[in-house]
């Protein structure tokens, strides 16, 4: 759907609507405002051509930023895996768990794992 075509979601508002066909209007109208705003706010990242939202400064998103390699994960290791230093618990660390992989070896910060 383009952002001159009307939205067909309600269907024809008619008269089947009654008094609430105005209303219905109303709401169309300030929602399609506002996914044409969102739509011009966007940018396609650098990195992987993807959509994200206009970020002052940033050209990628920040799960594809080198610097930021967390971004958007978590670790999915079992309790007790870490004590103070990732990868160092009484549990072994998950083999596919992507935080601890980058991680191992380094101090456990405040803001949690992964």
């Amino acid at each position: 759907m383009s952002d001159e075509e009307p939205n067909d979601y309600f269907g024809p508002l008619n008269d089947s609507y009654g008094a609430d066909a105005k209303k219905l209007e109303r709401i169309l109208a300030i929602s399609e405002a506002r996914a044409k705003a969102v739509r011009q706010e966007a940018r396609t990242c650098a990195k992987c051509g993807k959509s994200m939202f206009n970020w002052p400064g940033r050209t990628v998103h920040f799960s594809c930023d080198p610097k930021t390699p967390l971004a958007g994960l978590r670790c999915t290791c079992a309790p007790d895996c870490s004590d103070t230093h990732w990868g160092n618990g009484n549990t072994d660390c998950d083999a596919e768990c992507v935080p601890c992989k980058i991680n191992r070896g380094h101090p456990l910060r405040k803001r949690g794992r992964g």
